[in-house]
C-alpha cells in the first residue's frame, strides 16, 4: 500500500527527470512520459497517469499531431473517463483529430490501440450521457482490436512478451471502460 501524497511527489520527480533527459535517440523523453503514465494506470491510479499524460502533452507541443502526441491525448482521455471526470474527459477527447488517429492507425499498430480506446472512452462517455451507442463505433472498435491482435505472439522470447502484454493492456483498457458502468463485458 502506498501513501498517495508520496506517491504523486515520486512521480512529479520521475516526471521532472524524463523531462531534463537527454532526447538522444530522438523520443527517449516521450517514451519515458508513456512508460510513467502508462505504469500509473496498470496500478489503476487513473487521474495521476492523466496528469502526467497531460503533462507530456504541454512538455512537447511538437508531437501534438504525431503518434507521441495521440497517445498521450488518448491516454488522458481514458484516465479521466476510468477517474469519473467525465467533463474533463469529453472535452480531451473532442480536442483529438480524429481523422489524424484513424489515418495513423491504418500505418502504425500502436495508434490503433490508441484508436480503440479513443473509440471506447468515447463510447463510455455516451453511455453516462444516457445516450445511445454508436453501433458503427462498435464495429470499429473490434476491426482495430482484430488488427492489433496480429502482435500477439506464441513465441518465448522477450519481444513476444511485450508484444503479448501491449495487446494485453488494450484488451483489459476496453474491458474496464465498458463493464464499469454496465455495458456488456464482451
Amino acid at each position: 500500500d502506498t501513501n498517495p501524497q508520496e506517491l504523486a511527489a515520486a512521480v512529479r520527480h520521475l516526471a521532472a527527470e524524463c523531462a531534463a533527459i537527454p532526447d538522444e535517440p530522438k523520443g527517449t523523453r516521450a517514451r519515458c512520459f508513456t512508460t510513467i503514465g502508462d505504469a500509473l494506470y496498470d496500478a489503476d491510479e487513473w487521474l495521476l497517469g492523466a496528469r502526467i499524460h497531460a503533462q507530456a502533452l504541454t512538455t512537447f507541443p511538437e508531437d501534438a499531431g504525431s503518434p507521441f502526441g495521440w497517445h498521450f491525448a488518448v491516454q488522458e482521455a481514458f484516465g479521466l473517463a476510468m477517474a469519473g471526470e467525465l467533463d474533463a474527459a469529453q472535452a480531451r477527447s473532442d480536442a483529438i483529430d480524429g481523422a489524424a488517429l484513424r489515418a495513423g492507425a491504418e500505418l502504425i499498430v500502436a495508434c490503433g490501440a490508441d484508436e480503440a480506446r479513443y473509440w471506447a472512452t468515447r463510447q463510455r462517455l455516451r453511455r453516462q450521457r444516457g445516450e445511445v451507442i454508436d453501433a458503427a463505433v462498435e464495429a470499429r472498435i473490434v476491426e482495430l482490436v482484430q488488427r492489433v491482435s496480429v502482435v500477439a505472439s506464441r513465441s518465448p522470447d522477450r519481444a513476444a512478451y511485450v508484444r503479448n502484454l501491449f495487446f494485453a493492456m488494450l484488451h483489459r483498457d476496453l474491458w474496464l471502460l465498458r463493464s464499469l458502468d454496465g455495458a456488456p463485458a464482451s
